[in-house]
């Protein structure tokens, strides 16, 4: 039997089993354990921002790790006979938080794995630092970029840092960049589709539901999602945001004589508070949503891609109540401009015609992002659960053996 602990940056919570897929892991027979380390990545605030839903997980509780030193106990008595999965870095760079994790793997010889299937555009951030943000926190972000430089070339040559046995994703431009500047081996690299696509696949792609007249918008809790508060973030100012996105409702619905429905992102807090002047709004039904609607509104939500697989047009908004030195609203331009999408500014556009909401995708920019960040695997798998079990027993059964063999 493979055991399988997965580290994660908060408790887990039923989203992420879903994302995951955790019940199919047991389908074939797998151990899970997840653990919740955001007590040593982020010591200052990580009790306020979690809601109910982690305690309602069963029997994937995740195991609260409050010491670096519980955790490599942790890991020296699971390395022989367990893969770790590691949700906390991915493809991003190691930093100053979570370098020591890495260390300790390297110094137990334990086997970890990055599971990466969720994965969108990343530009670069130094560009839009300086396009965004004071020089004191341009000046910070260069010296956090010079420390992860020099973390990547102590984990290139193998000197303190453990580099992943296997990276299950997409053909992103971040794996590519990612595995040249860690001088991964590409046979390191097993290609998965993004989990969005092995759900539409499950359970859309082969239904003919009849297109309605709504629009639907991919919520993103922009104002209270609760990892704000772990990551120091200022959420843009919720009378604003609220205001200004409930006037371009209102817009649409009048130009379009379509009705705006929300697909509520899975962290948001609405059950009991409608921002959306009594809009619809669904939870755990986003892609049913996209597939019936005329198309979509989008901030940048990783959801994107369920539109992008069923052609759906796209306009991109910016988040409006941010602070003026925000760098995310030039990301979604840059997001927009990718996938040849309208993207606008709603603290300074003027009354828009019923053209403006009458267009098409743009196919061949929609072809080269599902390329990229969907479907980059063309087998019949319906799930990556598979691929996964299939590439790391052999991990396992040469641990077992050298064990035997010692």
């Amino acid at each position: 039997m493979i055991k399988f602990i997965f580290l994660y940056l908060r408790p887990i919570s039923n989203h992420e089993i879903k994302t995951w897929e955790l019940e199919v892991f047991l389908k074939y027979n797998a151990q899970i354990e997840v653990l919740d380390l955001s007590a040593i990545l982020y010591p200052k605030n990580y009790t306020e921002m979690y809601s109910s839903d982690e305690k309602s997980v069963g029997k994937f509780q995740s195991k609260k790790i409050l010491s670096f030193k519980q955790l490599e106990n942790y890991i020296n008595k699971n390395t022989k006979q367990a893969i770790f999965v590691d949700f906390i870095n991915g493809l991003g760079d190691i930093n100053l938080n979570s370098e020591k994790i890495f260390r300790i793997f390297k110094k137990q010889k334990s086997k970890y794995i990055i599971i990466a299937s969720g994965e969108i555009p990343r530009f670069n951030s130094l560009k839009l630092y300086s396009q965004t943000s004071s020089y004191r926190k341009l000046i910070s972000k260069i010296i956090n970029v010079l420390i992860s430089k020099i973390i990547l070339f102590l984990m290139r040559h193998e000197f303190i840092y453990a580099k992943p046995s296997l990276i299950f994703t997409t053909k992103s431009d971040r794996l590519r960049d990612f595995v040249l500047e860690r001088g991964l081996n590409k046979k390191s690299i097993v290609y998965i589709n993004s989990h969005d696509f092995y759900k539409c696949k499950k359970n859309f792609f082969y239904q003919k539901d009849k297109i309605e007249n709504i629009c639907v918008f991919l919520d993103e809790s922009a104002t209270d999602h609760p990892d704000y508060k772990i990551l120091n973030f200022q959420p843009p100012n919720q009378k604003v945001y609220f205001n200004k996105m409930n006037l371009f409702f209102d817009l649409i619905e009048k130009k379009t004589n379509l009705r705006v429905v929300i697909a509520a992102h899975p962290r948001s807090n609405y059950r009991n508070n409608n921002p959306f002047n009594l809009r619809n709004i669904l939870y755990d039904k986003t892609p049913e949503l996209v597939k019936k609607s005329r198309f979509v509104i989008a901030h940048m939500s990783t959801s994107v891609s369920f539109a992008v697989t069923m052609n759906k047009p796209i306009i991109f908004s910016e988040i409006p109540g941010l602070a003026s030195n925000s760098k995310f609203n030039s990301y979604i331009k840059l997001f927009a401009n990718l996938l040849g999408c309208k993207c606008l500014n709603l603290e300074k556009y003027e009354n828009l015609s019923k053209n403006f909401f009458t267009f098409k995708p743009n196919k061949d920019k929609y072809r080269k992002f599902t390329n990229k960040y969907i479907r980059a695997n063309h087998s019949n798998n319906d799930s990556f659960v598979n691929l996964v079990m299939e590439n790391c027993l052999p991990l396992i059964k040469s641990e077992i053996k050298l064990s035997a063999n010692q």
